[in-house]
């Protein structure tokens, strides 16, 4: 009752269709089934390996369950691309531009958290708030190392603090994605004994409103 997030006595009648279930999303989302399953094998990971462990699979579990549609931004970068006339100049900004319609990381993590979150009545501005600074703190790493005025342990602090409520929402979505009813993700995110860790992290982060005395 204190460690597993569901018991067997609740999923008994469905357990073979979620197995199977299972299997197909290992099959069709690949490093986004195991790039958490990697954080949750009992190994020490410094901390900004794991909250960078979760965010890329977050990220390819956006990418393989929400593909991109096309967009205005597309056919707008598409009519610009037509309008080149010197063959080098329009391969050079194809090259240039090749990405520039995709989402941000900021929005493929909004648009994943939310998908969970709302209807579970989760304010969408602090999903948005918490979706933005995953994204920052895993730009700050990747691309500068920490943060440029050198105050690396305020850095790994914050890490550590989103780590805990990314590797909760990870599991959520998940079990989201198997078919778990949202009755229980909902018992899940607000009242269950073996999520309490992972609701004080949300409330410390400002995910979720402080708990009532």
């Amino acid at each position: 009752m204190h460690d597993l997030f569901t018991l067997f006595d609740h999923i008994e009648l469905q357990f073979g269709a979620l197995y199977q279930r299972f299997v197909k999303m290992r099959r069709d989302l690949g490093p986004g089934i195991y790039l958490y399953l990697a954080t949750r094998r009992g190994m020490t990971f410094y901390v900004e390996h794991r909250f960078a462990s979760l965010v890329w699979g977050l990220e390819a579990l956006h990418r393989r369950s929400k593909p991109s549609q096309i967009t205005a931004l597309d056919k707008k970068i598409e009519r610009i691309l037509n309008d080149i006339q010197l063959a080098k100049d329009k391969r050079w900004l194809s090259g240039r531009l090749a990405y520039a319609a995709e989402p941000s990381l900021e929005e493929r993590l909004f648009e994943l958290f939310d998908s969970l979150l709302s209807p579970l009545d989760v304010e969408k501005n602090a999903t948005r708030e918490f979706a933005k600074r995953c994204a920052d703190v895993r730009n700050l790493i990747s691309h500068f190392g920490g943060r440029r005025d050198a105050d690396s342990e305020s850095l790994t602090m914050e890490a550590q603090a989103l780590s805990e409520v990314l590797g909760f929402i990870y599991h959520l979505l998940l079990l989201q994605e198997l078919g778990i009813e949202s009755v229980r993700l909902r018992s899940l995110l607000y009242e269950s004994h073996a999520t309490f860790r992972g609701r004080h992290w949300c409330r410390q982060i400002g995910l979720l409103p402080p708990e009532k005395a």
